[in-house]
Protein backbone atom coordinates (compact mmCIF):
# COMPACT_ATOMS: atom_id res chain seq x y z
CA UNK A 1 0.00 0.00 0.00
CA UNK A 2 1.05 3.37 -0.81
CA UNK A 3 0.66 6.39 1.90
CA UNK A 4 1.31 10.08 2.11
CA UNK A 5 2.35 12.18 4.93
CA UNK A 6 0.85 15.34 6.00
CA UNK A 7 2.28 17.70 8.75
CA UNK A 8 -0.66 18.01 11.10
CA UNK A 9 -1.98 20.20 14.53
CA UNK A 10 -3.61 17.81 16.73
CA UNK A 11 -6.54 19.88 18.18
CA UNK A 12 -7.47 18.52 21.70
CA UNK A 13 -9.50 21.21 22.90
CA UNK A 14 -11.88 20.88 20.10
CA UNK A 15 -14.61 18.05 18.96
CA UNK A 16 -14.72 19.32 15.51
CA UNK A 17 -11.98 17.42 14.47
CA UNK A 18 -8.62 15.85 15.69
CA UNK A 19 -5.81 16.81 13.23
CA UNK A 20 -5.85 20.08 11.23
CA UNK A 21 -3.92 21.51 8.39
CA UNK A 22 -1.70 24.06 10.00
CA UNK A 23 -1.29 27.70 8.24
CA UNK A 24 0.74 27.74 5.28
CA UNK A 25 3.09 30.23 6.66
CA UNK A 26 3.65 27.99 9.32
CA UNK A 27 3.96 24.84 8.08
CA UNK A 28 3.62 23.23 3.82
CA UNK A 29 0.10 22.56 2.58
CA UNK A 30 1.05 19.58 0.48
CA UNK A 31 0.88 15.51 1.00
CA UNK A 32 4.36 14.14 0.81
CA UNK A 33 4.77 10.56 -0.57
CA UNK A 34 8.14 10.21 0.71
CA UNK A 35 8.25 10.02 4.34
CA UNK A 36 11.95 11.40 4.64
CA UNK A 37 10.64 14.43 3.06
CA UNK A 38 7.56 14.79 5.66
CA UNK A 39 10.23 14.60 8.45
CA UNK A 40 12.15 17.23 6.91
CA UNK A 41 9.71 19.23 6.49
CA UNK A 42 8.46 18.99 10.07
CA UNK A 43 11.73 20.17 11.21
CA UNK A 44 11.88 23.41 9.45
CA UNK A 45 7.99 23.99 10.58
CA UNK A 46 9.07 23.44 13.75
CA UNK A 47 11.63 25.96 13.31
CA UNK A 48 8.78 28.58 12.77
CA UNK A 49 8.13 28.65 16.48
CA UNK A 50 9.78 30.68 18.69
CA UNK A 51 9.75 28.20 21.46
CA UNK A 52 9.33 24.45 20.54
CA UNK A 53 9.60 21.22 22.96
CA UNK A 54 10.27 18.28 21.05
CA UNK A 55 8.45 15.02 22.09
CA UNK A 56 10.96 13.03 24.27
CA UNK A 57 10.59 9.75 22.43
CA UNK A 58 12.77 7.06 24.13
CA UNK A 59 13.51 9.54 27.14
CA UNK A 60 10.28 10.17 28.66
CA UNK A 61 6.76 8.71 29.41
CA UNK A 62 4.35 7.76 26.89
CA UNK A 63 6.85 7.82 24.82
CA UNK A 64 9.91 6.01 26.50
CA UNK A 65 9.38 2.60 25.00
CA UNK A 66 8.44 3.43 21.09
CA UNK A 67 10.70 5.53 18.37
CA UNK A 68 8.63 8.44 16.03
CA UNK A 69 9.07 6.19 13.72
CA UNK A 70 7.32 3.37 15.54
CA UNK A 71 4.74 5.64 16.75
CA UNK A 72 3.43 6.33 13.03
CA UNK A 73 3.77 2.57 11.86
CA UNK A 74 1.39 1.98 14.59
CA UNK A 75 -0.77 4.68 15.39
CA UNK A 76 -0.47 6.09 11.89
CA UNK A 77 0.03 9.89 13.49
CA UNK A 78 2.91 10.44 15.73
CA UNK A 79 3.33 13.93 17.61
CA UNK A 80 7.04 15.69 16.55
CA UNK A 81 6.44 17.96 19.51
CA UNK A 82 4.61 21.30 21.04
CA UNK A 83 4.98 24.75 19.44
CA UNK A 84 4.43 27.41 22.49
CA UNK A 85 2.71 30.44 21.94
CA UNK A 86 2.38 32.94 24.12
CA UNK A 87 -0.33 35.08 24.05
CA UNK A 88 -2.39 38.09 25.81
CA UNK A 89 -4.62 35.38 27.55
CA UNK A 90 -1.51 32.54 28.31
CA UNK A 91 0.64 30.29 26.57
CA UNK A 92 -0.79 27.60 24.36
CA UNK A 93 0.85 24.46 23.45
CA UNK A 94 0.29 23.32 19.90
CA UNK A 95 0.85 19.61 18.77
CA UNK A 96 2.41 19.44 15.29
CA UNK A 97 3.01 15.94 13.99
CA UNK A 98 3.35 13.75 10.70
CA UNK A 99 -0.21 11.61 9.75
CA UNK A 100 0.17 8.80 7.61
CA UNK A 101 -2.61 8.35 5.10
CA UNK A 102 -3.20 5.59 2.56
CA UNK A 103 -3.33 6.92 -1.12
CA UNK A 104 -6.16 5.41 -3.53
Amino acid sequence: MAYGYLIVVQDNASDNYSYGIPESIDAPQVIFTSYEDAKVAIQKAAGEFEEFLPVAYGKAYPYDAVTFDQEIEAKSFAPFGWGIVRTEDGTLRICVGILRMALN
